[in-house]
């Protein structure tokens, strides 16, 4: 395949990683799991994605940071009757193929495609595609398509990293209602009109919101996200104790992430000949 000039390869150990710097933005991208990890718009030159320090670029772990993907299950929602599966399913740690990839003033387009979507837990006839497009804003699509004869059931998630200079001095805004708190029981809980994060947090809102920002206190640094074919809204943070107990994240820098996920939390049923799409935009 011939690469457009502002895209390059490069090795690292097992894995490859896809660079690209157009006129809009720079990029990079992980083949093992799909995985964006920068992305940096030319306008402002600002990184918006998290990546640890201490996590491994060369196929060896899962990567901690950027955009991981969640696929056939988010998190521990195994399908009934299984267990000891791995959380958050089984693509991100597949090394991924890249089926095309152009450019043209608009940005540079890229296709990749998992090559094994049946396994224990998720035995269906599945085609699953990530479509990204690098422009001043970063558009991450993440397609199931059931190629098999008999409906299947999925939860999924674009589990994104987003980058902050110090957590406790943002807010999240457009997110509104009721979440079920992962660290209360799952008890229900109204949103906060200010929406700042100050402890441990997992929190599923069931909504389906589109338009959410990111932005510190005087304005300044303020990061917008667009999401499509999600049911929720998830956001997470491991706060300083559980940061501890997290090998690839450095005791102090969970106040430089938070991550705010496109997902589908509630089993969504794709018959024969349809598909889905779960999608992220960034700028």
């Amino acid at each position: 395949m011939e690469l457009p000039q502002s895209v390059s390869i490069q090795q690292q150990g097992n894995n490859q990683i896809l660079c690209i710097d157009n006129q809009h933005a720079s990029m990079k991208l992980s083949l093992f799991g799909a995985q964006v990890f920068s992305f940096v718009p030319k306008h402002d030159g600002r990184e918006r994605l998290w990546l640890s320090p201490l996590t491994h670029l060369d196929g060896s772990e899962t990567i901690r940071g950027g955009t991981p993907l969640c696929w056939p299950w988010f998190a521990n929602q195994f399908p009934q009757g299984s267990s000891v599966l791995p959380a958050h399913g089984f693509v991100r740690n597949q090394y991924w193929q890249m089926i095309s990839c152009e450019e043209d003033t608009n940005g540079t387009h890229l296709v990749l495609e998992c090559p094994n979507t049946s396994a224990q837990g998720f035995p269906y006839s599945a085609k699953l595609t990530v479509e990204i497009t690098v422009s001043s804003e970063l558009e991450i699509k993440l397609i199931t398509e059931n190629i098999g004869d008999e409906a299947f059931n999925i939860t999924a998630a674009l589990h994104t990293y987003f980058a902050v200079d110090d957590l406790s001095s943002y807010f999240i805004y457009g997110v509104t209602g009721e979440y079920l708190d992962k660290t209360r029981a799952m008890n229900r809980f109204t949103t906060p009109s200010n929406y700042q994060l100050s402890e441990e947090t997992d929190r599923i809102h069931y909504s389906d919101s589109r338009a959410i920002a990111l932005c510190n206190h005087d304005g300044s640094q303020k990061t917008e996200i667009t999401q499509e074919g999600h049911d929720s809204i998830v956001i997470w943070n491991p706060w300083q104790e559980e940061a501890r107990k997290v090998s690839n994240i450095p005791d102090a820098d969970y106040v430089k992430f938070v991550c705010i996920e496109a997902a589908v939390t509630q089993e969504l049923s794709i018959v024969p000949g349809e598909q889905h799409q779960l999608i992220q935009r960034i700028s």
